[in-house]
């Protein structure tokens, strides 16, 4: 080249890092992409989280409705069909009392060590009581009045459930333990969601 003139090579667009962002009053890419995706994060957490609370909601629908169902084929004597709906409704409740126990209880203690206790008292008086009504049923001896009085208690004790501690599901349950809850709870549709074409308004009966 003439004159040992250089050519001018044109210059790359500088990226902003975080400290010249920073200088300038912006975000970063990086930081955008963090803010992101923490907002996903806890959108997903938001959605699993209520997801969890209805299937435990729905579980104790679908338990009132069994024991419903269950009265109704005692009052009209009907000896395999209430046997085989309290078999039913006996494995379903189990199994909701256990996930309740191994996922949610344990998290209100930490708040409400005094409620999270009262609340294992009345899994505690239901496993009882749940227990001589299967005895009489294999008696022979249950009576509707029975069943009926069972089933407002479980209303009763559902109530105070989602009144005080499913609220926690929502706000203190940590992602792992969240996705355990949900993992158990979909399961278990199998065994409260199969019975959905089983379980009939007493209005309408399946006979």
């Amino acid at each position: 080249m003439k004159g040992g003139s250089k050519v001018a090579r044109p210059t790359q667009p500088v990226r902003p890092t975080a400290t010249r962002a920073a200088s300038r009053g912006e975000r970063s890419p990086s930081s955008e992409w963090h803010e992101r995706r923490n907002e996903a994060g806890m959108l997903s957490r938001h959605t699993s989280a209520r997801e969890a609370r209805t299937l435990l909601e729905r579980d104790h629908a679908r338990v009132e409705e069994l024991l419903k169902r269950a009265a109704c084929s005692v009052r009209e004597d009907c000896r395999e069909d209430a046997e085989a709906r309290w078999n039913e409704l006996e494995e379903a409740l189990l199994a909701h009392l256990d996930v309740e126990e191994m996922f949610v209880i344990p998290h209100l203690a930490r708040v409400n060590a005094k409620e999270a206790q009262s609340i294992l008292d009345e899994h505690t008086r239901i496993r009882c009581e749940l227990g001589d009504i299967g005895i009489a049923f294999e008696l022979h001896t249950v009576r509707a009045d029975a069943v009926d009085a069972f089933c407002a208690r479980l209303r009763e004790h559902a109530a105070h459930e989602e009144a005080l501690m499913y609220p926690l599901v929502e706000t203190e349950l940590e992602h792992a333990p969240l996705q355990s809850l949900l993992r158990r709870l979909r399961r278990g549709r199998g065994i409260l969601g199969g019975m959905r074409d089983a379980i009939v308004t007493l209005s309408g009966g399946d006979r």
